[in-house]
């Protein structure tokens, strides 16, 4: 790096942009060069990184690739703040909305809140195909690039191996390789300026609500670089780019919480015992055998359910302490809320379930365990097996924890089978309650018109079958869609809006059961769509617009 003087030489009012074509032209003006690059125009710059930017790929997870990809320009608030660092001498600086931290004496970024390598951070002015040179090197070719000798010298690079000339030919200035002489070896051009830097950030929006996300099983097989299933730090980047709007005055943050290194730890006992009893036959299909269906197994047995909620609540209480100190005192108060997919559904319920309550009379209370002690605004439940495990504990009765939990919301595909609903064990009677279905959103809202005919058609099919093993069957055949279409009887609308109203009060005036409206193409076959739906929830549009719409419901009313 440059020695402090020199970098403190550069800020963000001396950002201009110069693309190479303005370069060029002025080639065979030195004067007016000269003045177009006194300024020195250097853009800080990273590595691609997993968990921010665009769609992430595998070179994201591998830092020699990583190394040979372009970069990225951070959004301009965090220039801004990486230029007072250098102003200032401040070693640390939060940037990417205080998920990252940048070291900015040894020129690295390192997440937060998951664990990932250290990305290279550089100060860049000139560079070969987004991959940046030293501020040495920048230096060297924009004072190479101003003087007279452009056109006649080249300019060597300090390895020895690499030189920077102009192309005769085209006009262009091009970095050639030493690889079968100067002269025969390829020119690639080189670019001054690096074009696209964000204009918003997410550093520059106050937060409004924190989001923590719980992944289910199999993570540690997402997680890997093997798999194109994007593991829960993409997940969750992937909801914060749907439910964020650019420029917008506010945000919600979403974080991940992991929880499958207590089990998939390499190298411990229990992972070399388990690797010793498998079978080698189907490797592929044994795998995720290992790291899905044993995260369910394991979760069962006392001990490690145990470890698991141990390890969550501490992720848990670090993260949100962390971020909300980060923050800083000008940030309103953040409110915190849980998204939860499979597996990981249980463990918050459980974790919820055990919370301290001076209300509940002793011989009530279950055996506390690990402390959580946060204020849930929004519990989310998606793919969720909870009232499953419920029913196989003979516990059907409490099942919102309205002590620290003010809403809660189980949401699923109506393909995923490892989904079951909740509002049946809190009154069967709701089992002939349809659940809310998440509006359409991309189509303004309301149910999607083969969703309603799908129902219709199913209440005919499923009334059919009462012909052959039922008393009545051709009369209740016809009986029962007709009710489906034209209402029940009085007697029953009644019982059921009892039903419906008395799961709205404990619940925040909400429905607890929610399904996402299926698409044309997967409402064509349940059996294929079943397949990956269980794995379609933080990438659906519809539903990252349904928990904007709730925590922005949340906030008006903590407002009013």
């Amino acid at each position: 790096g440059l020695p402090p003087t020199e970098r403190r030489r550069w800020t963000s009012e001396e950002n201009p942009q110069y693309a190479e074509d303005e370069l060029c032209s002025t080639l065979s003006q030195p004067n007016t060069l000269q003045r177009k690059t006194q300024k020195q125009a250097f853009v800080w710059v990273h590595q691609p990184c997993f968990g921010e930017g665009s769609v992430a790929t595998t070179l994201d997870r591998d830092n020699d690739k990583a190394a040979e990809a372009s970069w990225t320009a951070f959004p301009q608030c965090d220039q801004d703040r990486l230029d007072a660092a250098v102003t200032t001498g401040k070693d640390e600086v939060c940037v990417y909305g205080c998920r990252w931290i940048v070291d900015v004496r040894a020129g690295t970024m390192t997440p937060r809140f998951w664990r990932a390598q250290p990305k290279r951070v550089a100060r860049a002015l000139w560079h070969k195909e987004g991959v940046p040179y030293s501020e040495e090197e920048s230096i060297m070719i924009d004072n190479w690039a101003k003087s007279t000798i452009i056109t006649t010298t080249p300019l060597v690079l300090p390895d020895g191996n690499r030189r920077i000339e102009l192309n005769p030919e085209t006009r262009e200035i091009v970095e050639v390789v030493k690889t079968m002489g100067w002269f025969l070896s390829p020119k690639t051009p080189i670019t001054r300026g690096w074009p696209g830097i964000p204009v918003h950030g997410d550093s520059a929006a106050p937060v409004t609500d924190l989001v923590i996300c719980i992944h289910g099983i199999g993570e540690h097989l997402w997680s890997q670089q093997a798999f194109s299933q994007p593991g829960l730090v993409e997940q969750c980047r992937g909801l914060r780019s749907m439910v964020n709007e650019e420029g917008a005055a506010t945000r919600i943050e979403f974080l991940p919480v992991e929880w499958h290194s207590v089990i998939h730890t390499q190298g411990d006992a229990v992972q070399r015992q388990l690797e010793a009893i498998t079978l080698p036959s189907v490797p592929m299909l044994r795998t995720m055998t290992n790291d899905c269906i044993s995260d369910v197994l394991f979760y069962q047995g006392s001990e490690y359910q145990y470890k698991i909620r141990e390890v969550v609540v501490q992720n848990i209480n670090n993260t949100v302490r962390s971020y909300v100190a980060s923050l800083g005192p000008s940030n309103p108060p953040v409110r915190i809320s849980f998204i939860c997919h499979s597996l990981g559904s249980v463990i918050i319920y459980d974790i919820l379930q055990r919370q301290k309550d001076a209300t509940i009379p002793p011989k009530e209370r279950l055996d506390f365990g690990p402390q959580c002690p946060v204020a849930v605004a929004c519990l989310f439940l998606i793919g969720s097996p909870v009232a499953l495990f419920l029913t196989c504990r003979g516990s059907c009765a409490d099942i919102i924890p309205e002590h620290i939990c003010a809403r809660m919301f189980n949401v699923f595909n109506p393909t995923d089978p490892v989904a079951y609903r909740l509002e049946p064990l809190l009154s069967l009677r709701m089992k002939d309650a349809p659940p809310e279905h998440v509006p359409d959103y991309s189509g303004g809202g309301g149910v999607k018109a083969h969703v309603q005919l799908k129902g219709v058609v199913k209440a005919f099919a499923d009334s059919a079958y009462d012909v052959a093993t039922k008393d009545g069957g051709i009369k209740k055949a016809f009986i029962a869609p007709m009710k489906s279409l034209l209402g029940l009887d009085a007697d029953e609308v009644a019982s059921l809006q009892t039903a419906t109203e008395s799961i709205k009060t404990i619940n925040g005036g909400e429905r607890i059961d929610w399904e996402l409206q299926e698409g044309l193409i997967e409402s064509a076959n349940d059996y294929v769509t079943a397949v990956v739906s269980h794995n379609r929830y933080f990438n659906n549009g519809d539903f990252a617009a349904f928990v904007k719409a709730k925590l922005l419901m949340t906030f008006s009313s903590s407002t009013a």
